[in-house]
C-alpha cells in the first residue's frame, strides 16, 4: 500500500498544480447562475420539502 500511496501523494502535490492555468485576467467579466438540489428539512416531528436554492454572482477582474 505504501508503494502506491507515496508516489500518488507526490504526484498530487507537485505535478497537478503545475498544470493550473490563469483563470481570470484584468477586465474579465464572469456571470454565474446556479440552482441547488432541494432537500428535506426536519422540523421537529416530520420532514418537509424546501424549494431548491437559487444563487447568482457577477465578478469583474481587477
Amino acid at each position: 500500500m505504501k508503494k502506491f500511496f507515496l508516489p500518488f501523494l507526490a504526484m498530487t502535490l507537485f505535478v497537478i498544480p503545475v498544470m493550473a492555468q490563469n483563470t481570470f485576467n484584468k477586465g474579465d467579466r464572469v456571470v454565474n447562475l446556479s440552482v441547488g438540489f432541494g432537500s428535506g428539512l426536519y422540523s421537529g416531528s416530520a420532514y418537509s420539502n424546501v424549494t431548491p436554492a437559487i444563487a447568482g454572482s457577477y465578478e469583474y477582474g481587477v
